[in-house]
């Protein structure tokens, strides 16, 4: 993980004195009523940046889906908000005196029987959340894509479809 961030932000160069050495070292400020907020934090990466967050000492809040599964958030020190990408008013509740945003949630699927869902997740969705990050003065995003975000060339595509 390589992220540079302002000086009131996680700190984490990835390089340095611990490079090399695992996991890269993270520092946090922080003040009365300094909230970090997560999406995906009941994912993969999303679990990973919690994990790095709590460890600096920052006070997170992870935006979840009701009946999301949460077993890699046990035993953390964190609030969670329920909501989703779709649920606007979710995304004020989560948002509401935060300071930064990691917005690390997403759909992610090889395949899905509405594709809709796609954009209205992850373009809609992203849309969403940094507008309610803008509402509740939120001062720093950090915002993490996807591979799949990229598609597949047209023709690429195209060839796939002659074989």
């Amino acid at each position: 993980m390589v992220c540079f961030f302002g000086p009131s932000m996680v700190q984490n160069s990835g390089f340095g004195e611990d490079r090399g050495k695992g996991s890269p070292s993270l520092s946090v400020e922080t003040g009365m009523g300094d909230v970090t907020v997560v999406t995906g934090g009941t994912g993969f990466v999303g679990a990973a940046v919690v994990r790095h967050l709590v460890a600096a000492g920052a006070r997170v809040r992870v935006l979840a889906r009701p009946r999301g599964d949460r077993r890699l958030l046990a035993g953390l020190p964190v609030e969670v908000v329920d909501g989703d990408l779709t649920d606007a008013p979710s995304l004020g509740r989560a948002l509401a005196r935060a300071a930064r945003l990691f917005h690390v949630g997403a759909f992610y699927s090889l395949w899905a029987a509405d594709r809709r869902l796609f954009y209205d997740i992850n373009v809609e969705g992203t849309r969403r959340v940094l507008q309610a990050a803008a509402e509740a003065g939120v001062s720093r995003v950090v915002y993490t894509s996807t591979v799949g975000a990229l598609g597949i060339p047209p023709a690429a595509s195209a060839r796939k479809r002659r074989r």
